[in-house]
């Protein structure tokens, strides 16, 4: 058995799963109340660009994956900064060529 916390409605027979706990015993029994007990769920399959999210169903009491793509990472500072260097500096090679190379 698993404690399933901090479960997300997303319909009426899907909760998303906030927090999983794999060794009941060490849970009291005010913490148990407030999650959900169930059988641990079949591994997910890994697969290439994506995450699996656990959710719980209600209607059967089981825990379930489902596979979701990887969140895009917003770029750093310094990765930005890096492209428009190099913009800037493909910018000047053009300019250069349409000008005749004088510099």
């Amino acid at each position: 058995m698993i404690y399933l916390g901090e479960l997300t409605s997303v319909t009426d027979s899907k909760q998303k799963v906030g927090l999983i706990h794999y060794n009941i015993d060490l849970l009291s029994e005010e913490i148990i109340k407030n999650g959900i007990l169930v059988d641990q769920p079949q591994e997910a399959q890994p697969q290439e660009g994506k995450i699996p999210v656990m959710y719980y169903d209600p209607t059967s009491n089981t825990a379930y994956y489902e596979m979701e793509d990887i969140p895009i990472q917003p770029k750093t500072k310094e990765e930005q900064l890096q492209e428009q260097v190099d913009q800037l500096a493909l910018t000047v090679l053009q300019l250069q060529a349409q000008s005749g190379g004088a510099s």
